[in-house]
């Protein structure tokens, strides 16, 4: 399963175990943590915590720079 990160645009992904999940997940290219609700394996809503999008923000405009 695939998750978009929010402060990069990369993909995270995920194994079977967080088919049902409920929590932040860490995107191993930026280091953001992205809060999410996963159901069946689908994206029911994710979002990137207000202390996090600074932080990914700044790391994402390094690598356009």
């Amino acid at each position: 399963m695939k998750v978009n990160c929010l402060g990069c645009g990369q993909y995270i992904v995920l194994d079977e175990s967080y088919c049902d999940y409920e929590g932040e997940i860490k995107c191993n290219a930026c280091g953001a943590m992205v809060e999410v609700n996963l159901s069946k394996g689908k994206v029911k809503s994710e979002m990137l915590p207000a202390q996090t999008s600074c932080a990914a923000m700044e790391v994402n405009n390094k690598r356009e720079a």
